[in-house]
């Protein structure tokens, strides 16, 4: 059996004593404490506390390619680059390299891919609803989503860069998948079916790609996406927007993004606030309203995409 086909409170087990392991022999740290840790299936995190200060450490399962995490390291220091973007620093082992290919148990074959990261000190996006300065701070984040997305339409990106993607091919392999097993064994946290049929889930999935077949791919609508702008992800130096957690880093639609920010990030009454940001960088389509709907509905019948 592969170690990503373990269930994830196993795969969890086993991941833990290698994560205290890695801050002792590779990095040096004396520990006073690692939590518990979250994730499933593919990416575990981390907080990790020793004397010598604060640290977020990320470990893949052997399901990560190493090129892939490599990218999703490499791009958000060219957003700090180019765009003053605070996003979390790598830390290089002893080897002086940023990521640490471990081995997995033999039994199951691969190796994970660890990172480390300095601890970003700064506030979550939801502890801050009360701070008068709250609006011009979601339009301060909708502005800097803006840049991101224009970014992505600019950089000039290595060979070796790879992203996974979430366009038609990926989704048509959803669609054929959907129509073919049985709906509980296809993601072990795809609880949908208990509240829609399966037609309907099929039906959806097939509005949202008659949507993206007609939006295409062009790189105005369809690139470097930060693939989950929630508010977990979302936190602030005083007013400055610090974005965090670049695993789901990936190419898509620019408006699953902003659906994912209105929906689990910018409070309702802030969504004019926070659009208002995002527009004053680059334009929403002419019918962005008709795909939010469609977006949001779709959630249901494609899991993990939004």
């Amino acid at each position: 059996m592969e170690f990503q086909s373990l269930p994830w409170r196993e795969q969890k087990s086993r991941i833990l004593p290698l994560a205290a392991s890695l801050c002792i022999d590779r990095y040096g740290l004396t520990l006073k404490g690692i939590d518990k840790g979250t994730g499933e299936g593919n990416d575990f995190s981390y907080r990790v506390d020793a004397w010598e200060g604060r640290y977020h450490i990320r470990v893949c399962s052997p399901a990560y390619p190493y090129n892939l995490v490599r990218s999703t390291l490499w791009y958000p220091s060219q957003l700090k680059r180019a765009l003053g973007l605070i996003v979390p620093e790598t830390i290089p082992g002893v080897d002086g390299e940023p990521i640490q290919r471990i081995a997995a148990d033999s039994a199951y074959g691969g190796y994970h891919c660890c990172v480390m990261y300095r601890w970003i000190e700064a506030c979550l996006l939801a502890e801050l609803r009360e701070d008068p300065r709250f609006p011009s701070m979601m339009e301060n984040l909708g502005a800097q989503l803006a840049r991101m997305h224009s970014h992505s339409q600019q950089e000039d990106l290595p060979e070796w860069f790879t992203l996974l993607e979430r366009g038609t091919s990926a989704l048509d392999q959803w669609l054929n998948r959907l129509k073919t097993e049985p709906v509980q064994e296809l993601d072990p946290d795809f609880d949908s079916h208990e509240h829609h049929t399966v037609g309907q889930l099929i039906a959806w999935a097939e509005e949202l790609r008659a949507w993206m077949v007609e939006r295409g791919e062009g790189p105005d609508q369809f690139g470097i996406i930060h693939g989950d702008f929630n508010c977990d992800n979302l936190l602030f130096q005083d007013t400055e927007p610090c974005v965090i957690d670049f695993t789901p880093l990936c190419y898509g639609y620019f408006d699953m993004d902003l659906v994912k920010a209105l929906d689990f990030g910018v409070p309702p009454k802030n969504h004019s606030d926070f659009l208002s940001g995002y527009t004053s960088i680059r334009s929403l389509p002419d019918d962005f309203e008709d795909g939010l709907r469609i977006l949001q509905r779709t959630r249901a019948s494609v899991p993990n995409w939004f």
